[in-house]
């Protein structure tokens, strides 16, 4: 029998195919039988484009960045720290490519904060830095050009368990 996702050869006796796992017919013992590929990928993407409109659909623009109980870590001087200044939260992936890497920075440990993840300093950074490299990663993809950030972000977020 041959797939009808991948067009691979399946084993006689297999329900499902061996390369990408889509069912394929009838098996021959009784075990629980997927009803295909199709309504699983579906499912996935209604329920990750129904997070990123929840995610989308809030006004914050009535909100100041961070949050509005941001982490509170105390300045040694009036220079800006690591964590200040982002510039990036409504701004599109083209505009991430070429920012500075502290302002992906400092834009990161804002998203951060405005899920309440980050317990110390120490772990703000560490979770900035998760958070930037994932944007980063998922912006190499030129189709995402006009993508907001923080829709990639909040897509981030899901990805590495901060949400």
């Amino acid at each position: 029998m041959i797939c009808p996702s991948c067009n691979k050869n399946v084993p006689y006796g297999k329900s499902t195919c061996l390369e990408c796992g889509c069912f394929v017919g009838e098996d021959s013992s009784d075990s629980f039988k997927p009803t295909g590929c199709l309504k699983v990928v579906a499912v996935f993407f209604f329920i990750m484009f129904s997070f990123i409109a929840f995610i989308d659909g809030k006004d914050d623009s009535k909100k100041d960045w961070p949050s509005s109980t941001p982490i509170t870590i105390p300045s040694q001087s009036t220079a800006l720290m690591w964590y200040e200044g982002g510039t990036l939260h409504n701004k599109m992936v083209i505009d991430w490519k070429v920012a500075s890497n502290r302002n992906k920075l400092a834009t990161s440990a804002d998203f951060i904060s405005k899920v309440n993840v980050a317990t110390d300093e120490a772990n703000l950074k560490l979770r900035a830095v998760e958070l930037m490299s994932c944007i980063s990663v998922a912006s190499s993809d030129d189709d995402l050009n006009g993508s907001k950030v923080s829709t990639i972000a909040a897509l981030c977020l899901v990805e590495l368990g901060y949400q």
